[in-house]
């Protein structure tokens, strides 16, 4: 259903000890990148949070082994761990793993981790790695305690600023705080904000936030660029008289790909 309707959709091994699992693990990626491979849309998440094992002598060989069972099938994103409950990018950064398409996790939690983990993101950007934040909350790490939704706001302007793609914890009931539903909400779409709790409110008026901003850059630049080709063809026109068919295929493309966001994903090209 997921794939049917644009929604990214990352499947993911979530383990916080996947080493002495690598021929469950392998056998399970290379049944789903055979199946699911094919999809634009679906990226494989290999090892969620590995602990503070090592790098190079442990998490390093069981996702190099990963990465090459899923590159039979798949030349689709890979997302690899790194060490600290996907913290220490920057050690990755210093030995990659060898592949393509491939980027590193980075896991915040907004009342917790400040800037010393922004600064670990910025020395692995600064040597050529590519991060996902695919797990973050405005919350403490262990999904509760007080929100600190200035720092958040701290955090996904820095996500912004380097082109970071994210996912929010999480779409769920669950009595904690970081949740976006309120305990006992009905399991279906279309919920209505009375159900959201002040995490779900927050991420949602986000979303819409870069949803509209995207938008109206999208519009502008499209905008301008066919000003431009009209003059350069020496038949310039008001922008409001050029083709009603080519504004309806322009906010047809921008409608998917905001669908294709999801309530809680956010990803940047």
């Amino acid at each position: 259903a997921a794939i049917r309707n644009g929604i990214y959709v990352v499947i993911d091994w979530h383990d916080h000890h996947a080493e002495p699992h690598v021929d469950e693990a392998r056998a399970f990626f290379a049944e789903m990148s055979a199946i699911y491979g094919h999809y634009p849309n679906v990226f494989f998440e290999i090892f969620n949070e590995p602990l503070q094992e090592s790098w190079e002598t442990d998490i390093m060989p069981y996702e190099q082994q990963i990465v090459d069972t899923i590159r039979r099938h798949s030349g689709n994103l890979i997302i690899c761990g790194t060490r600290t409950w996907s913290q220490d990018v920057d050690l990755a950064a210093d030995k990659p793993l060898k592949g393509f398409n491939l980027a590193y996790t980075l896991h915040f939690y907004a009342a917790y981790h400040k800037e010393s983990l922004r600064e670990k993101a910025r020395v692995a950007l600064s040597k050529g790695i590519a991060l996902v934040a695919s797990e973050w909350g405005t919350c403490y790490f262990d999904g509760n305690g007080q929100l600190d939704l200035n720092e958040t706001n701290i955090w996904l302007d820095f996500l912004a600023e380097h082109n970071i793609s994210d996912t929010n914890w999480a779409l769920n009931d669950k009595d904690e705080a970081c949740s976006a539903l309120l305990p006992g909400t009905q399991n279906k779409a279309n919920w209505s904000t009375d159900v959201l709790t002040d995490s779900g409110r927050f991420v949602r008026s986000d979303l819409k936030s870069t949803r509209e901003a995207e938008t109206k850059k999208a519009a502008e630049e499209e905008g301008a660029e066919t000003k431009k080709a009209a003059e350069e063809e020496g038949d310039a026109e008001p922008l409001d008289q050029i083709s009603s068919a080519q504004g309806v295929h322009s906010l047809f493309t921008l409608v998917l790909s905001l669908l294709a966001v999801g309530m809680t994903a956010n990803l940047r090209a």
